[in-house]
This record gives C-alpha cells, structure tokens and sequence, in this order.
C-alpha cells in the first residue's frame, strides 16, 4: 500500500519554477577543497513552499544561493521560471533576479536608514519613479502588519518587526519566488508562528513560490508542502511533508522528526522490550485522524490491543496522528486490512 501523501511513480507533468539539475559545488583547493553540494538535482513547483532541511554544514545556505547563482555551480543547470540562469550574460541574470527575492536570518536591514526607506530601496535601484514608490511602500507595510512603523529605525523595532520588514522589501518587485534563509532562527517561538503565518498567507494570496532552509523540522511541519533532507551536500531524502515526517526512511530524517516530537528512540526501544506480542505503529492522515477506528477495529476483528505513546498534531493545516499498540489476540490480518481500508498506515515495528 502507498503511504499517506507519497508521490505517485509516474513522471508529473507539472510545470517547475525551479529546477536544479545535478549540482556541483565546491571551495578551496587542493588539500583544502571542500565539497559543498554533491549531484544535487531538485524541482519546485509552482506556488509551493518547499523546505530544505538539514544541520550546520550540510550545505543548505549554499543551495539557497545556488538559485539566485549567488553561488555559481561548479557543474549543472539551474533554471528559474524557464530561464537557464547558468547560461544567461550579466544583464540577463540582474533581470531575472528582480523575479527571485530573498530574505535572511538576521534580517540585513540598512541601520541608517527608516522602515519605509529600506522598502523603497529595491524599487529605487530598479529604476521607480518617487510618485510610484511612495504608495508602493505604504502598501507593502500594511500588508506585512508595519503601516504605522514607516518612520522608524532598524534599532527601534523588534526582532519579528525586522524580519516584517525584510518580507516587505523582498515583496517590493513583486518577485515570484521567495528565497528564505533561516528566516526564523534568530526569533522566539511565538514570533516564529507568527512569520511562518505569515508567509502561508503570502504564499495562498500571491501564489509565490517559496523555498524555506532550516535546521528544524518544526518549521518544514508548520508552512512546507514538501522537504527535501540535505547531509554533506546530498539530498539523502525527499517528498512531501506528510510522508517524510510519517516515516522518515534515512537516519538523518529520522533525527530531525525525533528532535521535532521531543521524543527519546533509545529509551522507548529499552520500554517495548517489556511488553509482549506484535507492536504496530498506525500513522493517522486528514479525517481518520479524530476518527473512533481502533474501537471498531476491536470489535469487529477480536483485536487485543495496549495503547503503548501516541502524539497527535497537523502538518501545515491537516491533522495528523501516529500511535503505537501492542497486539496479542485476534484476527491481525483482518485488523490491518481494515485498518488499511480506513485509511491508516499500519507500520509493523515488532513481529
């Protein structure tokens, strides 16, 4: 059975707005030749927010600026909304990256100058005219929440206020991707909820084409419809949310999930060595989440069942649920197959 949310097998004929194709890159030389990205190949769709995760040194902000060729490949292709920007002359790459805007951890925001100035900034190296910039401006801060801020400074706002700021400038050309480079690290959690809401509503009202790098799978759970899992430069894992955080199939997916539900593999291995019979994990996806099925399940099959842990919360907006049972009696075949037939995962963790 296909898990919940996996890829078909068959080729999509969905158009890309991004697409990476067999990415090298590398620093140094000689002895001290580092390699940054390793035959890296990736496409985003377009108005997707796609998450690319990985630990310090796994070459997430390396990638990042491969798409903008802040960072030149070695080798490979990199192509944004049908341009092949490795093959474009200077003037050609300053146009195509008014379409691609970014917005950084600690916000680069010039300290000297006002809100409303570091807005107009884009517009004004881009050639506006003051008559045009003005209402431009006014509206990008009352879309990001800062309409009476325009007057202040950097120094004067708060850390989520910076990064609102930042999203405004990046919004200013109406670009139709949006880079984002551990936008969220250097801010609270509840500031980070508000960001990440933030750019959900952005990503559904403009139809912008997001691509998020983090090192925490809470952030990719919260806003990404689909991850990719960097270590040393090589995507070891990647495809759609659900199904990565469900059942992370590489070591380093199962890391940053485990990290994200605060959950302690070793000691709950040393707990089921005590308990007998066959342990199933059911993953729970959409409506079967809140569901009554394991109760129907019981009666219907004779199923013997403990309730072992469970956690229960949403990927983006869908409600998920995964809990672990130990079975001893009844009709297992007929449980799974019921179970299956109801839309659960039922993962065999113990014979």
């Amino acid at each position: 059975m296909r898990r919940h949310g996996a890829a078909p097998t068959t080729r999509t004929t969905t158009p890309r707005v991004i697409r990476l194709e067999h990415i090298h890159k590398h620093y140094g030389q000689g002895a001290r030749r580092v390699t940054a990205l390793q035959d890296l190949s990736l496409e985003v769709a377009p108005g997707e927010v796609y998450g690319i995760v990985g630990a310090s040194g796994a070459g997430k902000s390396t990638l990042l600026r491969v798409i903008n060729l802040l960072e030149r490949p070695d080798q490979g292709e990199v192509q944004v909304d049908g341009q092949a920007l490795t093959r474009l002359d200077a003037p050609g790459l300053r146009a195509a990256r008014q379409r691609i805007a970014m917005i950084f951890q600690h916000f680069n925001l010039l300290s000297s100058r006002s809100v409303a100035d570091n807005v107009a900034w884009p517009l004004r190296i881009a050639g506006w005219d003051s008559a045009r910039i003005a209402p431009r401006v006014a509206q990008l801060l009352a879309r990001v929440g800062l309409a009476d801020q325009a007057h202040k400074y950097p120094a004067q706002l708060s850390g989520g206020q910076k990064q609102r700021v930042g999203i405004a400038r990046a919004l200013a050309l109406e670009p139709r991707v949006l880079l984002c480079d551990e936008a969220t690290s250097a801010l609270d959690p509840e500031t980070t909820r508000a960001i990440l809401a933030l750019l959900a509503e952005l990503n559904e009202e403009l139809g912008l084409t997001i691509v998020l790098i983090t090192h925490e799978m809470e952030v990719v759970r919260q806003v990404c419809d689909r991850v990719a899992v960097l270590e040393g430069g090589r995507i070891v894992e990647q495809g759609p949310v659900s199904e990565v955080f469900l059942h992370p199939r590489s070591e380093t997916a199962r890391r940053f999930v485990l990290a994200a539900e605060h959950l302690d593999e070793q000691a709950q291995r040393e707990d089921f060595a005590h308990v007998a019979g066959a342990i199933w994990r059911l993953s729970f996806l959409g409506d079967s989440t809140y569901a009554p099925l394991l109760g129907e399940v019981a009666r219907r099959t004779q199923l013997d069942f403990g309730i072992l842990n469970g956690r229960i919360g949403r990927i983006k907006r869908q409600p998920y649920g995964q809990l672990d049972i130990a079975v001893s009696a009844g009709d297992l075949p007929a449980a799974r197959a019921l179970l299956a037939e109801r839309g659960v995962d039922v993962q065999e963790l113990r014979a």
